[in-house]
């Protein structure tokens, strides 16, 4: 699967989970903080959120990152998209390393 799929997969999600909340968009956006518009970009699949938007939806929306970031809790994922994932996944944190370790 390629990031662009698993965008617009994660935001499928999104917009599935706040339905089911019986949420719009703008009280979800509201609850995270962040404006409509970001929100939308990110349920279009335009965007992905960060990690840290990931951790907020997943709090917000009362799911498990897991199930929000890769579908149902326990899924198995093939070994390509498991790949991916970690491809990316090595990628944010090379871009986070720095951040951390001011952190420190």
């Amino acid at each position: 699967m390629r990031w662009d799929e698993q965008k617009r997969d994660l935001g499928q999600r999104i917009v599935r989970i706040r339905k089911r909340k019986g949420w719009k968009q703008t009280e979800l956006a509201r609850r995270l903080e962040v404006t409509r518009e970001r929100l939308g970009r990110w349920e279009r699949g335009v965007r992905a959120p960060s990690l840290e938007d990931l951790a907020a939806l997943s709090e917000v929306l009362a799911v498990p990152m897991e199930e929000l970031g890769l579908g149902q809790a326990g899924e198995p994922l093939p070994p390509v998209q498991l790949q991916e994932l970690v491809h990316h996944l090595k990628a944010m944190a090379r871009l986070l390393r720095p951040w951390m370790e001011r952190m420190k």
